[in-house]
């Protein structure tokens, strides 16, 4: 629930040790099942598909993926730009051989095109900048100041979505370490006024697809859309090398943020902190002057540009 934005925080159920099911949504109890004596990697393998039936989902909602277990906070349709905060603990986290743990922005067109910008956490637990799309070649992009690195415990900035610029449209990527002077966790960064450049930045201007260009149009937050029918999401996931080959999940024992299955009655922790997370519109003000950048983000409130949630596999 630390991932939901205050007040949007999503439905819940419990089950107690005689299986008695409690929810504030008697909708979810269809769906609830008490299994016993089960591995992890069995039930991942047994799921079918990559959307439970109490995802998120709406006409631009992005794709259910078995590619790696993740958690992805999706944007109402018309959000084309995503900005947060985000501090991964040290100690907390324990990557197999070629796995990576990914925090990212991911942008998804009114034909499907994704475009995901973000970290990449690394098995040496170094941290990089990173940027994908399905509609380029290479799909996986080199940034600006690509040998940027950091490191767990630091508080980082990601920005990623859809601008305009003197080229037409593009996406602009932004990752580097918030300045020693601003705490998003004890003060309010005012995404619509308030300018910084992050230290260490990478940076990437890239032409968008056609599928996010367009008539702009106001979202529900009154900010003008390039793409009424474009998200954004915040994902939180782990890129798992033998998930592809064995067509889903295959329970390796990676931990991201994490400190694994929890025993019988324990809670599972999270030790990923987004803060400040907001979904919503660069505004016509972003200036490309490399590492100095700057790009101003447009947003309302969570219950004007949040839709909800989707993850994969559900351990509960």
């Amino acid at each position: 629930m630390s991932l939901m934005p205050a007040n949007l925080r999503g439905d819940f159920a419990y089950m107690d040790a005689g299986n008695r099911i409690v929810s504030n949504n008697p909708a979810l109890i269809p769906y609830i099942k008490a299994t016993h004596g089960v591995s992890p990697s069995a039930i991942a393998r047994s799921l079918p598909s990559a959307i439970r039936p109490m995802d998120y989902s709406s006409s631009c909602s992005p794709p259910g993926s078995q590619t790696g277990p993740y958690v992805r906070d999706v944007s109402v349709c018309g959000m084309t730009a995503g900005w947060g905060f985000v501090n991964t603990a040290c100690g907390y986290t324990n990557l197999a051989l070629g796995d990576e743990g990914q925090l990212y922005f991911e942008l998804r067109g009114s034909n499907g095109s994704l475009s995901e910008g973000g970290l990449q956490y690394n098995s040496d637990s170094s941290i990089q900048p990173y940027m994908r799309t399905d509609y380029t070649n290479p799909s996986y992009q080199t940034m600006g100041n690509s040998d940027a690195h950091y490191q767990c415990d630091q508080t980082l900035t990601i920005i990623h979505g859809v601008a305009y610029s003197s080229a037409g449209f593009v996406t602009y990527t932004m990752v580097g370490q918030l300045p020693s002077d601003i705490d998003p966790a004890t003060q309010w960064v005012n995404m619509n006024s308030q300018f910084f450049i992050p230290d260490n930045v990478s940076w990437l201007w890239l032409n968008a697809p056609s599928d996010i260009t367009g008539a702009e149009t106001n979202d529900g937050a009154g900010n003008p859309s390039p793409c009424m029918n474009c998200s954004i999401s915040k994902v939180t996931s782990i890129a798992q090398t033998s998930a592809a080959a064995l067509g889903g999940i295959d329970y390796d024992g990676s931990q991201f943020g994490s400190t694994g299955f929890p025993a019988d009655g324990d809670e599972l922790s999270n030790y990923i902190q987004w803060m400040e997370v907001g979904f919503g519109q660069y505004a016509t003000s972003c200036v490309e002057s490399g590492a100095n950048s700057t790009c101003q983000l447009e947003a309302g409130s969570p219950s004007q540009y949040y839709g909800g949630q989707q993850c994969y596999p559900d351990w509960s």
